[in-house]
């Protein structure tokens, strides 16, 4: 199953970091890396919800979660990375990176993976929109 989750990952990191990349604010890559997991979620929708269900719900041979058992990294720039730069240029205003950024990924990840699973017809650019909207107005200076 880690093979799988890795594989899994490895193709939702090809697929982002070129949206990312592309985008030279801070603000623009947030956007990016919001809208662009919506939209590797609406291509990819059971890959997607398998992973996150695995991410929760799965453990090794001895109890451990198994995510906390594989050597994942999150793709670059990491949300962490995108927040600090904003600040750092002053378009964000300050705030506890650890904090935003886990918000950010929770919307982002699991928010998104469980809406797409309870309704398979939900529509992800709108609520990715919206969550774009949500950080835009709460991290702006």
């Amino acid at each position: 199953m880690g093979e799988v989750f890795r594989a899994a990952f490895d193709a939702y990191e090809a697929f982002m970091k070129p949206c990312i990349a592309a985008e030279a604010s801070a603000s623009a890559q947030l956007r990016a890396f919001v809208t662009g997991t919506a939209a590797y979620a609406v291509a990819h929708p059971a890959l997607h919800t398998a992973v996150i269900q695995i991410a929760l719900n799965a453990t090794a041979s001895d109890g451990t979660p198994l995510v906390a058992t594989l050597p994942l990294r999150a793709p670059e720039p990491a949300v962490e990375d995108i927040l600090r730069k904003g600040q750092e240029d002053g378009e964000f205003r300050d705030f506890d990176v650890a904090v935003v950024a886990g918000v950010v990924r929770s919307a982002v990840t699991h928010g998104m993976a469980m809406r797409q699973r309870d309704d398979p017809d939900a529509d992800l650019t709108a609520y990715a929109e919206e969550l774009v909207s949500l950080f835009d107005l709460g991290i702006r200076r």
